[in-house]
């Protein structure tokens, strides 16, 4: 064995000068030399073969035998080349890439145990040229890298598990070098920015991704990193985020480093969390918080100022009255006008903030038909320079609404549209139906599902910033300069549409002007037309009142009309109340349903333990859907909302004492 082995030199010129590859040069033969190579053949650690073309194995060393699960070499002898491959479509590629470049390096196979078993190695071959006449043979050597491919093959699935892990969780994934620059981005990253990884590769991660105006400080962080000797907690930070598409996104971010050995940065990692509707839900809920607390505000100051609106139209109604001057002086009656007029003025200057607690009549209304009614009022308020079109969907459907007050929110959005186009452009009224879902309801929490009828008000004017946007509908804010606006106009119409159980967006960017759409609920049972009925005179029969209210004017101007309608009248203020009841009896008891020390409801409690069955009006500023809302007015109870004419005084009144009064309990 081996008596014809060849001497090796160093390669040829044109040969692959590589540690793990060979070709072969004729030399004479030596025997001290054939013996150390045989020695070599012998004790080398790797596998040494030598086979024929056809795949006999020739000779093998120990180390042979033992890759392929051989107990002696005998037994490795025994088998062919073909018996190591797992086919002989496998065997026969292997030669013919011998046979075309004499050589190979490096190559790595998954061949077969003796038992069956795969093992991987790593294959070098070479042809070696024999005596005159006979085919060359196969020497090579091999190494057994199983337990590297496997470990290969965990680190493969292990990245796989988490980039699939990363990518299943939406997380955003970036990771750029220690300088900044983008190397990897995870498939979140991608679908939330737009941007492939292509794209950004090798570009700085601040110039790609963020504002021009957050730029700087991100650059300070990956400074700081460098400077860094041991691994730091990482950096959180909630940033705006570019698009692809020139949008932004809000990004909460967790940014590490990665270090090498010696301890310097290698990679940083940040990974984030797209928390943009989730601020934006935030801002809607502050938004509304803010408007709610307004509201409350607004409550009490409306609630004085209707009793002042009620004192002026009832001295008024009395004056035009004729022979008015018998029971009172006119300049009397005027004074008390004059009187309350000053006080609502001192009322308004403490207004700092807007009501939405306002008293509407909605009904079933035809918002095409508001619109169309309005425009007629618009047209000379606008201006040449301005155009006033209409798409108005003619199966709009039908909306329950105060038409009044509908017609004031046009108005409002058409005269704030109007000032921000001050050379002129166009102004669009639209309708149509929609249909707000659950999953756009749960991206707005306080949408209500169900059907609507939008109302859109679109301007070609300025436009606005997010700043401006997040503000427009607060009380007294006003782009408009000293004395052109007040700042309630769109404050106006929040309240009314809030109170009118609609919600309204806006939107605008600078320079491409501004849509508002307001959205009211659809009726969905066509509007049936009611005959009118005439209003009850209300004219009583002696019956004895009880009015309660804080306000002595109020008090007193009551007093005054029930008396000219029949009725005898006893007035106090809500903490001498019961004190008069324990004294008189009375048939009703008319009080507001707001006092300084209690509330009507429950002064009319105690009024009915006195007098059991005492029948009762409430009086209030508020409306009857909102003073039962919040516990003020219990169901089913009469109601007069302020500020209320003699009329419906006397109407409301007349009807309360014509119903049988509730049993004593």
């Amino acid at each position: 064995m081996g008596a014809s082995w060849p001497e090796f030199g160093p390669p040829r010129a044109g040969a692959m000068a590589n540690s793990n590859s060979f070709r072969p040069v004729r030399r004479a033969p030596e025997r001290s030399g054939a013996r150390d190579y045989r020695i070599l053949f012998e004790k080398n650690l790797a596998g040494v073969y030598r086979t024929s073309l056809e795949g006999r194995i020739l000779d093998c060393n120990d180390a042979f035998a033992r890759i392929f699960g051989c107990n002696t070499r005998s037994e490795a002898l025994a088998m062919t080349a073909q018996d190591l491959y797992p086919s002989a479509a496998a065997r026969e590629a292997s030669v013919r890439r011998l046979r075309a470049q004499g050589w190979l390096a490096n190559a790595e196979e998954c061949l077969r145990r003796r038992d069956g078993q795969p093992v991987w190695i790593l294959v070098n071959e070479t042809l070696v040229p024999t005596a005159a006449g006979k085919a060359p043979v196969i020497l090579g050597t091999l190494i057994d890298i199983t337990e590297r491919k496997r470990a290969e093959e965990r680190l493969r699935r292990e990245r796989d598990f988490s980039t699939a892990v990363v990518d299943t969780a939406g997380l955003l994934v970036i990771v750029c070098d220690k300088d900044g620059r983008v190397l990897r981005m995870s498939r979140g990253a991608v679908a939330a920015t737009g941007f492939s990884e292509e794209e950004v590769r090798g570009q700085f991660c601040w110039e790609v991704f963020l504002p021009e105006e957050d730029r700087e400080r991100t650059q300070q962080w990956f400074a700081a990193f460098g400077t860094l000797t041991a691994p730091a907690t990482p950096l959180r930070a909630e940033e705006r985020c570019r698009t692809r598409d020139h949008g932004e996104r809000w990004i909460a971010w967790n940014i590490s480093c990665l270090r090498d050995a010696a301890g310097g940065v290698e990679f940083v990692i940040a990974t984030g969390i797209d928390v943009t509707e989730q601020r934006m839900l935030e801002n809607q809920l502050r938004q509304a918080q803010k408007m709610d607390a307004i509201g409350q505000l607004a409550g009490g100051i409306a609630h004085d100022f209707n009793n002042l609106l009620t004192v002026i139209t009832g001295h008024c109604e009395i004056l035009l009255e004729p022979g008015a001057a018998a029971s009172q002086p006119p300049e009397a009656r005027v004074a008390k006008i004059k009187s309350a007029a000053d006080r609502a003025v001192m009322l308004t200057r403490q207004l700092l903030a807007f009501s939405r607690s306002q008293v509407l009549t909605p009904r079933e209304l035809d918002l095409n038909a508001a619109v169309h009614s309005v425009c007629d009022l618009l047209r000379p308020l606008l201006g040449e320079q301005v155009q006033l079109r209409t798409l108005l969907h003619p199966a709009a459907g039908r909306v329950n609404a105060d038409p009044v007050q509908v017609e004031q929110v046009i108005m409002n959005l058409a005269i704030n549209a109007r000032d921000a186009m001050p050379e002129g452009g166009t102004i669009t009224l639209e309708t149509a139906n929609t249909e707000v879902d659950e999953a756009y309801r749960r991206a707005r929490p306080m949408v209500a599902a169900g059907g609507y009828v939008v109302l859109a008000v679109s301007d070609t004017g300025q436009g606005m910033d997010a700043a401006t946007r997040g503000r427009i509908f607060e009380p007294f804010f006003t782009t408009k300069a000293r004395g052109r606006g007040t700042g309630l106009g769109l404050a106006t119409v929040y309240g009314i549409v809030k109170q009118s159980n609609g919600f309204i967006w806006v939107y605008s960017e600078p320079g491409r002007g501004t849509t508002f759409q307001i959205y009211l609920p659809r009726v969905a049972e066509p509007a049936q037309e009611a005959a009118p009925t005439a209003e009850p005179a209300g004219i009583g029969s002696g019956e004895t009142i009880l009015v309660v209210d804080d306000d002595r004017d109020l008090r007193g101007l009551v007093r005054e009309l029930l008396v000219r309608h029949g009725y005898r009248v006893v007035e106090a203020e809500g903490s001498r109340a019961a004190a008069v009841a324990r004294r008189q009896r009375f048939d009703l008891l008319l009080t507001d349903l707001l006092l300084s020390e209690t509330t009507g409801t429950e002064l009319a409690e105690r009024l009915r333990r006195i007098q059991p069955g005492l029948r009762v009006v409430y009086a209030s500023g508020y409306t009857r859907a909102a003073a039962e809302a919040c516990g003020l007015l219990p169901p089913g109870e009469a109601f007069l909302g302020k500020p209320f004419t003699v009329r419906a005084l006397a109407a409301s009144l007349g009807e309360a004492v014509r119903v049988p009064a509730p049993m004593a309990t």
